[in-house]
């Protein structure tokens, strides 16, 4: 048997390569192969654990963190500690960007500000080749209508909001380039979720089509945001923070682990009783849309 594995027709994977093709599918790790078939008549029985050198280095692929949130808005500690658990896994700058990008759009002249600052933001963004696009958006929801805020429009705070897809054209609409493919969070109250017209219209703004703003004259490009997977929640006053542990393992498995999204989601909330015990959690995605609502069999929600 020895002399046969040394016969040039007989290629060994070792165990790091096989994780790697493997991670996704798993199979038994088999170590000898000759023309695809098993060489040994068992399986390689792999002793002890994986160890790092002392000089090796941790290497992740670069990844982006976008907090949209309302101006008015002072809490930030849902994004802070998701950004925070992936900082030590990233050792050289550049690798992990984090952006905190604050709105408040009640006043047009406000809204020619913002196209200024989308597109300093997207121009620097844009040379950066990031795997990884995590957004969150962390805003407050008018009761009334359904709508989101867009900000105070006077100094008596009264509110300034419009329908979610129109809310995404003109707050999230600058930065189109970057968010294709992105994750996001929606850390928003349950009256968009809970009317059906508002939520249609936040899912329709997630798939939509809008115009590149810096479009050659005379040529019409549609970008889509084309959001894979978007989580939204539903309690009546929604406590940020309460997200924080979910979202941070949901973001460190995807990140970290390359692991499905929606796999990473049902792990995560077999952990996640508190949060579950506050809000529902909706999974939105292009084809379809699951609700994740925790029970009891002797206690209901």
């Amino acid at each position: 048997m020895q002399s046969h594995l040394t016969s040039p027709q007989v290629t060994f994977c070792c165990v790091s390569c096989h994780w790697k093709v493997c991670r996704h599918s798993p199979a038994p790790y088999i170590g000898f192969l000759e023309n695809g078939n098993p060489v040994l008549p068992s399986f390689l029985e792999v002793k002890g654990v994986f160890e790092s050198s002392s000089k090796a280095n941790i290497y992740m692929t670069s990844t982006l963190f976008l907090h949209f949130q309302l101006n008015s808005i002072q809490q930030h500690t849902h994004f802070d500690l998701v950004e925070h658990a992936l900082r030590d896994y990233y050792p050289e700058d550049g690798h992990l960007v984090s952006v905190d990008v604050p709105f408040d759009l009640a006043k047009d002249k406000a809204q020619l500000k913002w196209l200024s600052k989308a597109g300093k933001i997207v121009s620097r963004l844009c040379a950066s080749n990031f795997k990884h696009i995590v957004a969150v958006i962390t805003n407050h929801t008018d009761e009334e209508h359904s709508d989101l805020w867009l900000g105070n429009c006077d100094k008596v705070g009264e509110p300034s909001a419009c329908a979610p897809d129109k809310w995404m054209d003109l707050v999230l609409g600058p930065f189109k380039q970057i968010l294709q493919g992105c994750k996001m969070y929606l850390v928003l109250c349950r009256t968009v979720m809970c009317n059906q017209e508002a939520f249609s219209a936040l899912k329709a703004g997630l798939q939509r089509q809008v115009r590149l703003c810096n479009a050659q004259p005379g040529v019409d490009i549609l970008f889509s945001f084309g959001v894979c997977h978007a989580l939204a929640f539903n309690a009546v006053n929604l406590l940020p923070i309460k997200t924080a542990d979910l979202l941070m393992n949901i973001t460190k498995s995807v990140v970290l682990c390359d692991i499905k999204f929606v796999n990473a989601l049902e792990e995560a909330l077999k952990h996640a009783t508190m949060i579950g015990k506050h809000t529902a959690i909706i999974h939105i995605m292009k084809q379809k849309t699951t609700k994740y609502v925790w029970t009891h069999k002797k206690y209901k929600p």
